[in-house]
């Protein structure tokens, strides 16, 4: 993920707090080599030199669920983060403009310009993409997938409480495939 060639570690926090937003959630990230011993990555910076990622919005429970893919043709993995599915956040806020509830959002975004911290409120991201209706929660999980053994990597996404294709399945769920990022 940091481009040092080196295996790295990212730990998600969907309970993260940052930049003056309470459960924006987010993610830890590692670079590697990771060894065995305790890293402190609480507060704002971290004694392990990890990079910080914060949610872009309060209660968005960022970090619910993590993939890594190549989704690009640039040198950088791609990180996606999915967020605003979690029952325990406080309700509304997600969708484009904040109408859909526990909708669910997927962020993919990559650490080319990353430093210590990567606030997605401001950072530029490759994708943003949000569940299609209210509870669908979309991105609740994530998964890298090489279906037909080329760059760019695909990435699937659950929506387990989706209403199906034609909206008349209650709660049937729905998968969504998207290869590459545009």
């Amino acid at each position: 993920m940091t481009g040092n060639g080196v295996g790295d570690l990212i730990a998600t926090a969907p309970g993260l707090d940052g930049a003056g937003r309470q459960d924006t959630g987010g993610a830890w990230i590692v670079a590697g080599p990771v060894v065995t011993g305790t890293f402190e990555l609480g507060g704002t910076g971290s004694s392990s030199g990890a990079i910080r990622v914060l949610g872009p919005r309060v209660d968005g429970l960022a970090g619910y669920s993590v993939a890594v893919a190549q989704q690009d043709d640039d040198p950088h993995v791609e990180i996606a983060l999915a967020g605003c599915i979690s029952f325990t956040g406080a309700a509304g806020g997600c969708g484009p403009t904040s109408e859909r509830e526990f909708a669910g959002e997927l962020y993919v975004f990559d650490l080319s310009t990353a430093a210590s911290m990567v606030d997605l409120r401001v950072t530029p991201m490759d994708l943003v993409t949000f569940g299609a209706d209210p509870f669908d929660r979309f991105g609740a999980s994530l998964y890298r997938a090489d279906t037909d053994g080329v760059v760019p990597d695909e990435l699937v996404i659950g929506a387990p409480d989706a209403d199906g294709p034609d909206g008349l399945r209650s709660s049937a769920g729905e998968v969504l495939v998207i290869s590459g990022v545009p």
